[in-house]
């Protein structure tokens, strides 16, 4: 029998030189820019560099290609113009990179006010606060406010409850074998999503992959410490061993999943957001019954 790879064993992000396959990610985040450029003209205050690209650990595998965006003033055609900016890239460049640039944009108003104009949720806002890098413009986030920790488990939920909680997923989701076969970036998603939120609601902090690894490393033993970790070394190295790959899904899926709707249970029902808890812990229960029995 195939044992997991030891706990201790680590795959933190490249830190040397840009590889090449770095490099096609920075070549679609410039080439997003130069057609944002285009595209928005002299509405373009700023753009940022956002996500892995800039505070570290992008994997051209799975990692998405975000770009932030700060308008002087926001027209209804704004969201369209946004999407055909990333598919203007996906037919320019051959790489997967290319097919997932993600467009974030609002103006400087909108942000500081929290009006929730335009498209720039409030974990990229303080990704843009905490790590964005400048790439043109007149750099104005020292006026947007970091968001409070009830309001990213709040709005964590919402992203659990309208994006994640798909039943066209399900099946995908408690077939393993099925899970690992569509490939490196769908199995480790499956991971680190939930991961990820499961930190923010156990310490009101958005963390990083890596971080949000290590959090689980520190206070978690077995399945879903292995699962994580695993799931860390999948976007580094890819998928190596589908078999290992597959009994440590099977192992760590449900009780993380479990975890994470028994936390976000107790805390947004604190924070008076019972039909958001109900709706994840219906999710889970109905992917795996047994893992929310109490």
């Amino acid at each position: 029998m195939r044992r997991p790879a030891p706990r201790g064993e680590t795959c933190a992000p490249h830190t040397g030189p840009m590889s090449d396959e770095q490099g096609i990610g920075e070549r679609v985040l410039q080439a997003a820019l130069a057609q944002a450029k285009a595209t928005f003209g002299d509405r373009l205050v700023a753009a940022y560099r956002l996500g892995s690209l800039a505070h570290g650990g992008f994997s051209p595998q799975v990692s998405d290609v975000d770009l932030g965006l700060i308008l002087g003033t926001l027209e209804p055609g704004d969201a369209a113009a946004s999407a055909a900016i990333g598919a203007h890239v996906a037919a320019d460049i051959d790489a997967p990179s290319a097919r997932r640039v993600s467009i974030f944009y609002s103006t400087w108003p909108d942000l500081r006010h929290g009006t929730g104009a335009g498209r720039f949720p409030l974990v990229d806002q303080l990704d843009l606060r905490r790590d964005g890098q400048l790439l043109c413009g007149v750099d104005g986030r020292e006026g947007v406010p970091r968001p409070t920790p009830d309001d990213l488990v709040v709005e964590g939920a919402r992203f659990i409850v309208d994006r994640l909680t798909d039943p066209a997923r399900d099946a995908l989701l408690t077939d393993p074998r099925a899970l690992v076969a569509a490939g490196v970036r769908e199995a480790s998603k499956a991971v680190l999503f939930p991961v990820r939120f499961l930190v923010t609601v156990e310490t009101g902090q958005v963390a990083a992959n890596p971080q949000a690894a290590a959090h689980i490393a520190a206070t978690r033993t077995g399945p879903v410490a292995d699962v994580t970790q695993a799931a860390l070394c999948w976007r580094e190295r890819g998928l190596r061993d589908p078999d290992d790959a597959a009994a440590l899904l099977a192992a760590g899926l449900p009780p993380l999943y479990a975890q994470l709707a028994a936390g976000y249970d107790a805390r947004l029902t604190q924070l008076g957001h019972p039909h958001l808890a109900q709706a994840i812990t219906a999710w889970v229960t109905r992917l795996w019954p047994a893992s929310t029995d109490r």
